[in-house]
């Protein structure tokens, strides 16, 4: 009888505990925070009623297969009551339009004696007659990276969750780039198991033509300049377009021709004018990514071919490729594509390119930056975890970029490195864009590269245009 006694009064204590904890316990508004950092001895059991939302909803928001998580993992918390989290160059005027409140009542709601705010800076909105902005959603999908996540499954998981389907199959041909080739992993019977997969879901399927990636580093630039030069070159590429859009039963295309030369820019707006006359003409869907920029500059060889006004005329939608802000040779460790990046072009493009026919064609993965080498290498969300896991480091979230940070010391080298990484929250801010611009919505570089939880995120900002 005696032996027992300890554990009784151990039963006392936890119970004495939990009431205590119960009388001062205070919950946290759902809307104050819109992540959880996962803390050492947290569950979701634990995590739940401090938001006030359900463990489900937690489960469901994050597409987690079971109440495990780790330490450092960031949870998206499901909105219930509006905050906005002001990020660098935000004013109160572009906050009241993303939540269709004026910005006298938000000035009241949040005490301020004038309009001015600063990053960082949580503000209350009046979010009830928010109403979510009709969208698409495009999702890239590729084969040419096996070890970065499966295109296939991701598709397969979320087709209801898309409004079209881009993959990356063709190129211009390397001999003639008045023809068409593929990339060397097409499997013709696996593409036509893709398209009707797509199509039998009502998406419809608008592949990549592209110029990249070939063993010569030449080609791309030099390729595109001899099918843009003269008028017989254009029309047989096009003419084999539409014989390849009619051959796979594709709904149209989506062009995305990099690294050009600065003196093709008014030939390949030609070109894309000529191309998009002879696609709606038979009922196609015309498409076109260009790099991201925020002025129109001569002296940027990436973005100076890309003339938006005459691009955004051609093309039905026009894919302003958000990535890389960060993550090319010299450009040293930070996000992938900013909060500050996205507004600095949107404000560019909107005034360019009709914004309905905006797609913020946005990135869903990484870049792991070895501080001591110089080097980078890309990686997915599934990646970046392992990571945080193998290495025992710090997760954080960097509120003004809106990115996912973690910093390690490889044991094997001592070799110092920083990971940035996009993940839900990241994508949740950049959703709101749509809203805030009135854009036509987003494209995800690429399926299978993705934080599963992104796919609660979009259900709970846009409605997908299907």
């Amino acid at each position: 009888m005696h032996e027992s006694l300890p554990k009784k009064v151990s039963f006392l204590i936890l119970l004495v505990s939990f009431v205590l904890a119960s009388l001062f316990y205070v919950p946290v508004p759902a809307s104050a925070l819109d992540r959880h950092i996962v803390a050492p001895g947290d569950t979701l059991y634990r995590i739940a009623p401090k938001y006030q939302v359900s463990v489900d909803e937690l489960l469901q928001s994050n597409h987690l297969q079971s109440d495990t998580i780790y330490t450092g993992q960031a949870l998206v918390i499901p909105e219930k009551l509006q905050t906005h989290i002001v990020v660098q160059g935000e004013s109160l005027y572009r906050i009241s339009k993303l939540y269709g409140v004026s910005p006298t009542i938000l000035e009241q709601i949040n005490n301020l004696s004038d309009d001015t705010i600063y990053a960082g800076q949580r503000l209350k909105v009046n979010a009830l007659g928010y109403q979510r902005p009709e969208a698409m959603i495009i999702g890239y999908y590729t084969d040419e990276e096996p070890n970065l996540g499966s295109s296939a499954w991701s598709a397969s998981a979320h087709m209801n969750s898309m409004s079209r389907l881009a993959p990356f199959w063709f190129r211009l041909n390397r001999y003639d780039p008045t023809q068409l080739e593929t990339m060397d992993t097409f499997d013709e019977t696996e593409a036509r198991k893709v398209v009707a997969t797509a199509h039998a879901q009502g998406v419809p399927v608008i592949p990549v033509i592209h110029n990249f990636l070939y063993p010569e580093r030449s080609f791309p630039s030099k390729l595109v300049n001899q099918m843009l030069s003269s008028e017989e070159n254009r029309q047989k590429c096009i003419s084999n377009i539409i014989q390849l859009i009619q051959y796979y039963q594709f709904d149209g295309v989506n062009m995305d021709f990099e690294g050009l030369r600065s003196s093709d820019r008014d030939r390949l707006s030609i070109f894309y004018q000529e191309l998009g006359e002879q696609l709606k003409a038979r009922g196609y869907i015309f498409t076109v990514a260009v790099p991201a920029k925020s002025q129109d500059s001569i002296t940027n060889p990436w973005s100076a071919p890309y003339d938006y006004e005459a691009i955004g005329k051609a093309a039905d939608q026009v894919m302003l490729m958000m990535y890389n802000e960060h993550g090319f040779p010299g450009s040293g460790p930070g996000p992938v594509s900013s909060m500050g990046f996205n507004h600095a072009v949107v404000d560019y493009a909107v005034k360019t390119i009709p914004a309905y026919k905006i797609i913020l064609a946005e990135p869903v993965f990484g870049f792991d930056f070895n501080l001591d080498t110089g080097k980078y290498a890309y990686l997915s969300h599934e990646q970046a975890m392992e990571r945080f896991e193998d290495f025992s480091t710090v997760s954080s979230f960097d509120v003004n970029s809106r990115s996912g940070v973690l910093r390690y010391v490889d044991p094997q080298n001592n070799q110092r490195h920083e990971v940035w990484y996009e993940n839900a929250l990241s994508l949740k801010r950049k959703l709101e864009l749509i809203r805030q611009y009135d854009l036509g919505g987003v494209a995800l570089w690429r399926l299978g590269m993705e934080d599963p939880a992104i796919w609660s995120v979009i259900q709970e900002k846009i409605t997908v245009i299907r």
